[in-house]
């Protein structure tokens, strides 16, 4: 019930990936810039992914998180979007673990899995 979720949650997804001057969007790319600097300090190259909703893998997905990405990016920060790859590889549109708990199920994890292996994000 997308009409529904301002009323649920701490934040809304609008919020946090459409508004550049809420609370929520600035915390987020200050965390990132923190995460990149301090690993770099220290000698490692940090990738950041984005795990889809999967419970709403659908192709009118609105796609909030790209403005996010697409703002990180412009500060040196890239983060790896599954979205094409998880369409692709997806048995559902819907892969929670239960209607009650939004975790992704086994299938998702192993599309992640695989992800990072195709595209080379993990060390073997």
């Amino acid at each position: 019930f997308p009409s529904l979720r301002k009323y649920y949650g701490s934040s809304i997804f609008e919020k946090l990936y459409k508004d550049k001057q809420s609370v929520e969007f600035v915390t987020y790319i200050d965390l990132l810039k923190k995460l990149k600097n301090e690993t770099k300090k220290d000698g490692v190259d940090i990738n950041f992914i984005y795990f889809p909703e999967i419970n709403y893998l659908n192709d009118d997905n609105p796609k909030f998180w790209k403005t996010i990405n697409q703002e990180a990016e412009k500060l040196g920060i890239k983060i790896h979007d599954s979205w094409e790859y998880f369409m692709e590889h997806k048995d559902s549109t819907d892969m929670r673990w239960s209607h009650i708990d939004y975790h992704p199920n086994c299938k998702a994890h192993k599309i992640m899995a695989n992800y990072f292996i195709k595209y080379n994000l993990v060390e073997e």
